[in-house]
């Protein structure tokens, strides 16, 4: 059983930092419209800040995106650490054949010659992200997962350039060293992670995504709580010790954070992208960190002694970072006082959510069958066209009693509700037919007379979606706020089963 080991606190002026600083950054991230979830700053060991946006908490789990790959370099790091792998190891070499269908005599010669240092640096040597082209046909048409293993799948695809000739950041490459560690280790991921690293670092629980047959993805998936992501920081940041236990090798992690082989080619990148790649971490302006696609940070500043875990949803992820070289690095050695801590604690405990308000409006009496149609695609608003749910979520009933609002869904994949109040968050859990579940809080109302809105959050994600529905024509539509990299099917963001 895992017990949980909270961070020592401190005031920031005890630390040497002014807490106007952080809240500065946090005032200004709500100005971008960054939709931060959660931040947590901690400086020499101790947590100065910690804020989790309402309805997110901080003991819910949260998709980490490509901070998994973080999770899954350190799983590589640990192998070498004992012996069992070698950065120099030819990666098909570590795989699993008996339970693959390749012909090995087929594969494109230049796979024989991709190492584990490839693919933790990225340097495989195909020519950009090779993962949907690598695994088509990977999922059935109902969101299930095909009974196909995934690696048949990626070594059918030829290698552009001769590996560690150039950097593309690749999903493949981290899924491979994620089934290395399995069959290497003789445990899943997460199994191998758990006793080596998890529990030492007091980190919760850990869930993750994963293929038809149950191994983990590796570079995507993992949901964990952002204390997960300041811990994994902290570590990186004392040189592989956590509380005066030696868990991860000190060359392990002077590799790790560097960069190592080519730079990123892509001309539109973004600074804090352009810095270089070491194993599972990109090297930045400032330090260097593992991040996630819809602003997961985890960030490590060694020459200021300080870690940053940030969990989000915006476009811009590059936004967020400017803003904290802006703010937070400045407020680093100089001097605070105990006034500013006392703002920044209040301003952190009252954070929520910016959402639209419904009206003083009365629901239409009864209960009212509705079908689907085009609503969400004509606003002007984030909810965008391009997030629609698939046509088959094709019917809904809505019904109101006691001043709540009961939503029941028909799609193809099963039938869902959700429980409306104007006042507070209400969870409800989907189920699909597939085995795994997702727990999702809405809270909404009538906007005017005939227009019902609700906003939907898939709270163990980034990601909410919006309901809306017109009582005079009796239709209604669904649409994600960002769609969800795994698509606008809600099936496929599921990770529990």
């Amino acid at each position: 059983m895992t017990h949980a080991i909270a961070f020592p606190t401190a005031p920031p002026a005890s630390v040497g930092v002014d807490a106007a600083g952080i809240h500065r950054f946090v005032d200004a991230t709500e100005r971008a419209g960054c939709d931060l979830h959660s931040l947590m700053i901690a400086r020499e060991g101790k947590l100065i800040a910690q804020g989790h946006w309402s309805p997110y908490t901080a003991d819910r789990v949260h998709l980490l995106y490509s901070c998994s790959k973080m999770f899954t370099a350190t799983a590589v790091g640990l192998l070498v650490d004992a012996g069992e792998l070698d950065l120099r190891d030819r990666v098909l070499e570590k795989l699993p054949w008996w339970l693959l269908k390749t012909d090995r005599s087929r594969i494109d010669p230049a796979w024989f010659d991709v190492t584990i240092a490839h693919c933790l640096s990225m340097t495989v040597g195909h020519d950009d992200d090779a993962w949907r082209r690598g695994t088509e046909g990977a999922f059935a048409a109902d969101g299930k997962p095909a009974d196909v293993d995934w690696i048949d799948l990626i070594l059918r695809t030829r290698l552009d350039h001769e590996p560690g000739s150039t950097f593309a950041y690749n999903q493949v490459a981290t899924y491979l060293l994620s089934r290395v560690v399995a069959h290497v280790s003789g445990e899943g991921l997460l199994p191998y992670l758990r006793p080596r690293l998890l529990d030492p670092l007091g980190i919760g629980p850990v869930i993750t995504q994963t293929d038809a047959a149950g191994n983990a993805l590796g570079f995507t998936g993992i949901h964990a709580a952002t204390d997960a992501l300041l811990k994994l920081a902290q570590l990186y940041l004392d040189e592989g010790v956590w509380r005066g236990d030696r868990i991860l090798s000190a060359d392990w992690v002077r590799r790790a954070r560097v960069p190592f082989g080519p730079s990123n080619r892509d001309p539109q990148a973004d600074p804090d992208w352009d810095q270089g790649y070491g194993f599972g971490l990109w090297c930045a302006r400032h330090g260097y960190r593992g991040d996630g696609a819809f602003g997961q940070f985890a960030i490590v500043l060694p020459q200021q002694r300080t870690v940053v875990a940030m969990t989000a949803e915006t476009v811009d992820m590059q936004r967020i970072l400017d803003l904290l070289w802006e703010h937070v690095l400045p407020a680093i050695d100089r001097p605070g006082d105990p006034e500013a801590d006392a703002t920044l604690a209040d301003r952190l405990s009252t954070l929520t959510l910016d959402i639209d308000e419904v009206g003083p409006f009365d629901a239409p009496a009864g209960e009212h069958r509705w079908v689907r149609a085009e609503l969400i695609g004509a606003q002007v608003d984030p909810y965008s066209g391009a997030g629609r749910f698939p046509e088959h979520w094709s019917d809904a009933t809505v019904s109101v009693a006691d001043g709540r609002t009961t939503v029941a869904l028909e799609a193809r994949v099963g039938a869902f509700e959700l429980t409306v109040t104007a006042a507070t968050w209400t969870q409800t859990t989907w189920t699909f037919p597939h085995g795994a579940s997702m727990p999702v809080l809405a809270r909404g109302g009538w906007q005017t007379p005939t227009r019902f809105v609700a906003d939907v959050i898939a709270i163990e994600s980034p990601h909410r979606f919006r309901f809306v529905a017109d009582a005079e024509t009796g239709t209604f539509d669904l649409g994600w706020r960002l769609p969800p990299l795994t698509g606008t099917e809600p099936a496929l963001l599921a990770p529990r089963t």
